[in-house]
């Protein structure tokens, strides 16, 4: 029953046929389709009868039309057959008259969507109204064909007279578009006949024989191959070849064997025409297929320049854009080859093998592509052929194309999957998979990339990253899925241990730990070195020294720790059953360890120790003299394999040593360290430090035979070091330099590693002798001066870890070096050759660092303090990093040049600490602070800025380390703090603020040796802390108040047997260069005498030194404060002061004068008494 709401809906919806909007007859067709799910009858009687009474334009026309179609589709089973009459009629009426072919199009649709419920009603209703050369004729027929197509069982047994009237129309068609129509319903009536016959036999049907439509379909044939073919329009040349893929395979065998000798070449020279050649493949392939399964023997004579055709096909489409069209074409010819591919193996390889052996990117793109398709396709074909596919792709593994790699990569991955691998030549197809993956690459970069990717890349450009990626993929692949597990096991540990594939370790160690795994499940077992199966298997000391070797650097080995440590960890058992337990119990700490440090450079030692530590532990675990023989033969023999690789052989070198200091054999300890010697890289700072950091571990159990050799080996190279005959020579050559640098770097750890109680006896004698000796060069018996800044840093390295190894301890009593003089002359020699302003090297920093451990030591030398005293001219007199000075510096960056300064200033800083320490009293920290008064006063700001940096460091220090149990006088102190004091005023800020907290903690240094407790607070000392939020401002009020609040702070801190000290030491201040300082010298001393002149001792004293710097005082004002202090001091010391000014003769100085006449203007008491 129709309700009122769908009547309306469909007014409503019909009224939209109006709107002239193109997306309005879209819209409306779905809108019908939904309201016909509710009343299909109601939808289609109404469309029926409104299509029959109005005129529509083209648009709604067609939309009713095509709503029609989906809502029949939809409602299919409900059909009456009595409505399906009328719009049947409706239907074809819209086809025959209509002139517009979308509206054809639609009736079309319409008719086989209701043939789909009433087959042969409506074929013979077309069928009726099929008159050849009427206006419709060729929609019809070609409605008749796609009903047959959807209706096959029905409909082919009626096909013969349909086909039989159209033959005679096929003849004299000329329009294109005809000519297009009746090829595509031909194909769709050749294709329903096909499938009709190919039903199986128990299939309830009329039975026909393929002889039945013989004549039709040949007469057809040869009218669309000879007649409309070489008529080359591209649309109807598409329709003629897809109807001929079908037709071909209706025609019986002696027409097929007569037709391909002429059809093959035909179709061939089609692929030079410009319309798509998909369909020219995709004939080609229905009639090779057609030919394949009737075993015909013609095809045999067509052979050769069918592939040839098919491969130069291939390559044109693997250089064009991907897109969906080269896709097709690409599927389809290599469809072609696998349908040849069962009868024709052997020649299809004997192509490919001839394409592969050309040097050209293309061709070879083109036969990979074959190849891969067959091995994925037709794999039992191809098992005959296996030795001869392994030769064909073992000839292009030398190609330097990266497309080309990709794909035969890929290709390897399908053999692969096949067992090819496990044949000979296995293993050079894994190599070079090993070998993409060894390709240089990004540090720490990821592969994300999986094997699909590459496909997308393949018409592009291919690079280094790409053909990586893809190979990395590939082999995950490889181990995760494929069940080859045995045979890419031993390949696998091969590549582990070559050097050279050292860039792809990440992968193939992960992929050997997964292999692993899955075999320990699979067995059982924890012993799966099979030699006797594959002898090619790294023996476990290979093994173990590769390993250990990738796994040492912490942060720039790509990622390689953690999977290499992974490995040996479960190969534990195979290395040695010794190991088991020490690896347990280390290894998970390890892997922690390298996790969470591994972007922590500056742990790179310690995590080289944790390693050398567990080697150690494993080798005391095996307690094998043999194997650990065996162990040093074999890291002897890696030193020369890992020369591309300095870092890890670094460590080489280092674990070398470890291993030689728990044997016992000496005859192979001195073959191994000369071994060492002689291959070291001593070009390398990091080669040199770590050979000599192995030598000196191994000098631990093998003193005596570590300096012998060592000896030896400097005799060998002692032609080149000390002939006259080769000097001038050796002066210039670096090498021999290096070599010399190496030598006493050695020397250096042997004394930092080796137990105290066995090198004291050598050190005078052997190690000292020979360290001076390889550094002191003569020439005609004169010394010369060394320039290798190498060899000056190996001295100063050395002569620093000798004196580590002397320092006093309570287990150890005080060393006397009888040497000491002489080395610390040596550093400061060094010290004096560096540039004053310049800082270009670490020697300064170097050296200092030597005299602060060699100062430590006995003897005590007076020579120290002027030691000190050149190493603060060197390091003060340099400018800051940033100014254009220090750009000087050679090969430096901004951040290098900055570190070397910082660290410089560290050392100095330090040096003068450690001089500090011996002797922590008053008079000491005195002692160390005159040596830096000259820069405290010089002229140049970063002097003076770098001296009150230090001074404010060594306060901190000496506050730290002050130990005070009496009060104890401290007269000394007083002049730092009076010297200091004077800084506060400075044109520089970061002076003054130095200065302000160096004077902080001067006065707490000097409350604790008045014997206040530590944490003691003073109201007057705190005041500082207020002081310093002022120091920003440099007016000259902020000066006066800044300069006034220190001199109350001295005032009221300072004892008075103290006061004339202080008072002395400011008036040096009085006439500095810098205005600043005598000005604040001037107030201070004003405010001191004000405050406490009471209560001064010295008054005679007093006005001589003020008399005597009034001489000197050419700036105003300060003479104007200093005689005004003096006028102040007579007010409490009258007396005294006139005695001491009559002392000078008459006539007076100008300033003396100036005295006088402020004394008489000072006050009505002092003018009388005076008169």
């Amino acid at each position: 029953m129709v309700t009122n709401r769908i009547k309306y809906s469909m007014a409503l919806i019909i009224s939209l046929l109006s709107d002239e909007d193109d997306f309005v007859p879209m819209r409306l067709t779905e809108s019908l389709q939904e309201l016909g799910r509710i009343n299909h009858k109601y939808v289609l009687t109404y469309c029926h009868k409104y299509l029959t009474k109005n005129k529509l334009r083209p648009a709604p026309r067609w939309a009713l039309l095509t709503a029609m179609t989906l809502v029949i589709k939809d409602n299919l089973g409900h059909l009456h057959t009595r409505l399906a009459k009328t719009l049947s009629n409706l239907a074809l009426m819209n086809m025959i008259r209509s002139e517009h072919v979308d509206h054809q199009e639609a009736a079309s649709c319409l008719l086989v969507s209701l043939g789909a419920r009433f087959p042969i009603e409506i074929f013979k209703h077309i069928e009726s109204v099929c008159q050849p050369w009427t206006q419709a004729y060729f929609y019809v027929v070609l409605t008749l064909a796609r009903l047959c197509r959807t209706n096959v069982h029905c409909l082919v047994p009626r096909l013969k007279p349909v086909l039989r009237n159209m033959l005679p129309t096929l003849h004299r068609v000329t329009d294109g578009e005809m000519k297009w129509t009746l090829c595509v319903a031909l194909g769709l009536f050749s294709e329903s006949i096909r499938m009709y016959l190919s039903k199986p036999e128990g299939t309830r049907k009329p039975k026909l024989e393929k002889k039945m439509f013989f004549h039709e379909i040949s007469a057809a044939y040869d009218l669309l191959l000879n007649s409309w073919l070489p008529m080359k329009e591209p649309k109807v040349s598409r329709a003629i070849l897809e109807t001929v893929a079908q037709i071909i395979q209706l025609l019986p065998n002696d027409k097929l064997d007569k037709e391909l000798p002429r059809l093959i070449p035909t179709l061939l020279l089609v692929y030079q025409e410009t319309f798509p050649h998909v369909s020219v493949t995709r004939c080609l392939c229905s009639v090779l297929r057609t030919a394949i399964e009737r075993n015909s023997e013609v095809l045999v004579t067509q052979l050769q320049i069918l592939l040839i055709t098919l491969h130069e096909q291939i390559c044109i489409v693997m250089e064009q854009p991907q897109n969906t069209f080269s896709e097709k074409q690409l599927n389809e010819i290599l469809c072609c080859f696998r349908v040849l591919a069962p009868a024709f193996t052997s020649q299809i390889l004997e192509i490919l093998q001839m394409q592969l052996a050309i040097d050209n990117e293309q061709i070879q793109l083109g036969a990979l592509a074959v190849l891969k398709y067959l091995l994925d396709t037709v794999p039992s074909n191809m098992e005959s052929q296996k030795d001869q596919i392994l030769n064909c792709v073992r000839r292009s593994l030398l190609t330097g194309s990266n497309r080309v790699k990709g794909l035969l990569a890929q290709v390897i991955y399908t053999m692969a999957s096949h067992n090819y691998l496990e044949r000979e030549g296995g293993k050079q197809l894994v190599e070079f998979i090993i070998q993409q993956c060894a390709l240089p690459t990004e540090e720490n970069e990821e592969s994300t990339e999986s094997e699909e990717e590459f496909c997308s890349i393949m018409a592009a450009v291919v690079t280094d990253k790409d053909l990586r990626r893809l190979c990395e993929g590939l082999l995950k692949l490889m181990v995760g899925t494929l069940p080859i597990g045995d045979v890419l096991w031993s390949y696998l540990l091969e590549f582990v241990i070559t050097v050279k594939y050292t860039e792809a370790f990440t992968i193939v160690c992960g992929s050997s730990y997964c292999v692993r795994i899955k075999r320990l499940m699979a067995s059982n077992t924890q012993f799966v070195l099979n030699y006797e199966d594959y002898p090619n298997l790294p023996e476990p000391r290979t093994l173990l020294t590769r390993l250990l070797i990738v796994s040492s650097s912490l942060c720039h080995g790509k990622g390689r720790g953690v999977p290499a440590l992974g490995l040996l960890y479960l190969l534990a058992m195979d290395i040695h059953p010794a190991t088991v337990r020490v690896w347990d119990k280390e290894f998970p700490m390890l892997c922690n360890f390298l996790e969470e440090n591994s972007e922590k450079p500056n742990l790179q030692n310690e995590w080289e120790e944790k390693l050398l530590g567990v080697v150690s532990q494993t080798l005391e675990a095996i307690a094998d003299k043999v194997w650990t023989t065996q162990l040093i033969a074999e890291m002897t023999h890696c030193i020369h394999t890992y020369r591309l690789y300095p870092t890890e052989r670094a460590f080489l070198y280092k674990c070398l040593g470890r291993v030689l200091r728990l044997t016992q054999d000496k005859d192979i300890v001195s073959k191994s360290l000369h071994q060492m010697l002689q291959s070291v890289e001593h070009n390398e700072d990091f080669e040199r430090d770590r050979v000599a950091a192995g030598i000196g571990d191994c000098a631990v159990t093998h003193l005596d035979t570590t300096l012998t050799t060592l000896k030896a080996f400097m005799e060998f190279n002692r032609l080149c070091i000390s002939s006259s005959f080769h000097l001038i020579k050796y002066q210039g050559d670096n090498h021999i330099m290096k070599v010399k640098s190496t030598l006493i770097l050695c020397y250096g750890q042997i004394m930092s590693r080796c137990p105290r109680d066995l090198i004291l006896p050598r050190i005078e004698t052997d190690i000292l002798h020979n360290v001076l000796g390889l550094f002191n060069t003569k020439m005609f018996g004169l010394k010369s001066k060394v320039k290798d800044l190498t060899l000056k840093l190996s001295l100063t390295n050395t002569v620093t870890l000798l004196a580590k190894a002397l320092q006093p301890s309570e287990e150890h009593p005080p060393y006397t070096l009888s040497r000491k003089a002489e080395l610390l002359s040596c550093m400061q020699e060094l010290i004096t050759a560096e540039p004053k302003e310049i800082l270009s090297t670490w020697v300064r920093k170097s050296a200092m660092d030597a005299c602060a451990a060699l100062i430590k030591l006995q003897p005590s030398l007076s020579s120290e303090t002027e030691l000190i005293s050149i190493c603060l001219n060197r390091v003060f007199s340099l400018p800051d990093w940033e100014s254009s000075t220090a750009d000087q510096s050679t090969n430096m960056d901004m951040a290098e040049r900055q570190k070397l300064h910082t660290d410089t200033m560290a050392s100095v800083q330090d040096l003068l600490k450690q001089y500090l320490l011996l002797d922590l009293s008053p008079d000491g920290l005195h002692s160390v602070f005159k040596t830096m008064e000259t820069e405290i006063q010089s002229t140049r700001d970063h002097e003076r800025e770098k001296a009150m940096e230090s001074t404010l460091q060594l306060v901190t220090f000496y506050l730290e380390k002050l130990q005070v149990s009496n009060k104890v006088p401290s007269h000394n102190l007083v002049r730092i703090i009076g010297c200091v004091g004077l800084q506060c005023a400075d044109p520089s800020h970061v002076i003054r603020e130095a200065a302000i907290k160096s004077l902080y903690g001067l006065l707490h240094i000097q409350l604790h040796l008045e014997g206040f407790p530590v944490g003691h607070q003073d109201k007057e000392v705190e005041h500082l802390k207020a002081i310093k939020g002022g120091l920003k401002q440099f007016t000259s009020q902020a000066l006066f108040q800044t300069c006034t609040a220190v001199g109350n702070v001295l005032s009221k801190c300072i004892a008075h047997e103290q006061l004339n000290t202080l008072l002395f030491t400011v008036f040096k201040g009085l006439t500095d260069k810098h205005r600043n300082i005598s000005c604040t010298a001037s107030i201070v001393t004003n405010v001191l005498i004000t405050t406490r002149g009471a209560t001064l001792a010295d008054v005679w004293g007093t006005i001589k030194v003020l008399s005597r710097h009034l001489r000197s005082i050419t700036e105003p004002r300060v003479r104007n404060a200093v005689t005004h202090s003096i006028s102040i001091l007579a007010s409490h010391h009258l007396p005294a002061v006139l005695s001491a000014l009559l002392t000078y003769p008459i006539p007076f100085d100008g300033y003396i004068r100036d005295i006088w006449r402020s004394l008489l203007t000072r006050n009505a008491e002092q003018h009388q008494i005076i008169v």
